[in-house]
């Protein structure tokens, strides 16, 4: 049987940048053995260093596997594609585009020469995907969250959610408890769970962690659409309840607590609960301050802050940071390095500040000095967040 030349192909892989396609199986070798329709092998950065990644593809899954580029490496994967039986080969470079192809005569090569515009478009488009979460390797969950169609094409009006997707992939797996094997995970006021269902999706299918996500809303209908999407996608250990946060009951200590844009005190209630849960790692992203902003009046505050409190809009921006800026410190106060951090462009909205919370180990009794600033904060302006009367500062 006529097979692809697999050393002319390693010499042309070996000596430059590519991106090479493998198709063309027949349906009687998909059908006696593993169902790939095609695989991709490419260089990409990672980490700062030439990798290759081979992209295995069927009908409904995608795998990837990096590794560090060698020539031991690629001839390794040049191996498990030829496994694979296909027929055909593009191969990507910047000179040149390489063709081979199985014919009942014999295998025929062919080359091009594209433009450098061609070969610029395509490492843009191979870069884009470098994203933790993209179409090659979580295709069918972005299709069912509306981010992609069903080919894996990026919905234009959806590119600023699918950024804000990986921006947030990108600041959460950097926090220590995503180093564990096993990670427990509840997502505060969790809507669609376009954000925790990512989350969940890159660790068990790409970092192979053993994950356990629990969801909580108050709408029962995205609580519906999230069970019934976890089903859909076989994500066994994500399910969702519909409750609220104050009255959700969890025997167990979790590793995270999530509360994106969970509305005004209700943020406030999930960091509470991530504190009484002994959370390790706490991310909330707020939103609404209605609480605080009704306590401030400009009569209250002192002499030099006065003017900025007479105007609403900068009454209402101001409570933003006092409201953030005290759960940070009553963070701080319990054993967490907390820290405000930029969630989201301000392009996007103002409300786009996270508090990222990591738990000490050495915690062991609230800090004295923090709370007493707390409570000297709540004296100098008259207010103070929910989370202050909830730990009773």
């Amino acid at each position: 049987m006529l097979i692809l030349p697999k050393q002319k192909i390693f010499e042309t892989l070996r000596s430059a940048q590519f991106i090479a396609t493998f198709t063309g199986r027949s349906r009687r070798d998909r059908e006696v053995s593993k169902p790939v329709t095609k695989m991709i092998l490419k260089t990409v950065e990672l980490n700062e260093r030439p990798h290759v990644q081979l992209n295995s593809y069927t009908d409904t899954q995608h795998f990837t596997t990096n590794k560090e580029l060698t020539p031991i490496a690629l001839n390794e994967m040049l191996d498990a594609i030829m496994a694979e039986n296909f027929m055909q080969v593009h191969i990507q470079t910047p000179e040149q585009d390489v063709y081979f192809r199985v014919l009942s005569k014999g295998v025929k090569q062919s080359s091009t020469t594209p433009s450098k515009k061609n070969w610029e478009a395509v490492t843009k488009h191979n870069n884009e995907k470098q994203y933790l979460i993209n179409p090659d390797n979580a295709r069918i969950l972005l299709w069912q969250l509306g981010i992609c169609n069903e080919k894996g094409v990026l919905v234009h009006a959806m590119s600023a959610k699918y950024k804000q997707i990986n921006h947030f992939l990108s600041i959460a797996t950097k926090l220590n408890v995503f180093k564990q094997d096993s990670i427990s995970i509840v997502d505060c006021g969790c809507g669609k769970a376009y954000l925790s269902l990512a989350l969940y999706h890159y660790l068990t299918v790409i970092a192979k962690k053993n994950v356990h996500l629990v969801g909580i809303d108050t709408n029962n209908d995205v609580i519906t659409f999230c069970n019934s999407l976890a089903n859909k996608l076989g994500y066994t250990q994500a399910r969702f309840e519909c409750t609220a946060i104050d009255a959700y009951n969890h025997a167990d200590s979790i590793d995270v607590l999530i509360a994106l844009h969970a509305c005004d005190t209700a943020t406030d209630d999930a960091l509470h609960l991530g504190m009484n849960l002994h959370a390790k790692a706490i991310l909330a992203a707020p939103c609404c301050h209605h609480y605080v902003n009704e306590k401030l009046r400009s009569a209250q505050a002192p002499p030099l802050i006065a003017p900025l409190l007479r105007d609403g809009i900068a009454r209402e921006r101001f409570a933003d940071l006092l409201t953030d800026t005290m759960r940070r410190d009553i963070l701080r106060a319990y054993g967490y390095s907390a820290e405000l951090i930029e969630f989201v462009s301000p392009e996007h909205t103002m409300k786009n500040i996270m508090i990222r919370a990591e738990k000490n180990e050495t915690y062991h009794e609230p800090n004295a000095e923090l709370l007493q600033l707390v409570r000297m904060e709540r004296e100098q302006w008259k207010a103070a967040p929910k989370l202050a009367e909830a730990v009773g500062v």
